[in-house]
């Protein structure tokens, strides 16, 4: 089983990554990060998922494999760079980087 952190729950990190996620029997939602409290509360009841509002909680969360970066773009390069260096997978939505220096970190 691989256990699935996601950070930011709008339109993407739901609809494109955790609904696919929470069918594949190979895979679980385990916690999800985002700001809006009612999206934390829904993404609890829908996928039985641990919540969080600060990243860092969701990194260091030991049980957590792989992490989907689904925010906006300009915060992609700090995040993506955050998950590995605490040990994760990771996926991130386009874009990666929003320039070469950032891709090259």
């Amino acid at each position: 089983m691989i256990n699935v952190g996601i950070i930011g729950m709008g339109r993407s990190g739901w609809e494109l990554h955790a609904a696919p996620l929470s069918k594949m029997d190979d895979y679980k939602v385990h916690a999800v990060c985002d700001q809006s409290t009612a999206r934390l509360e829904a993404a609890e009841k829908a996928f039985a998922a641990k919540s969080y509002t600060d990243t860092k909680q969701l990194l260091n969360d030991p049980d957590i494999d792989l992490v989907v970066v689904a925010v906006p773009g300009h915060l992609h390069t700090s995040l993506t760079i955050s998950a590995l260096e605490a040990g994760k997978h990771v996926v991130v939505e386009k874009p990666m980087t929003n320039s070469l220096k950032e891709a090259d970190q």
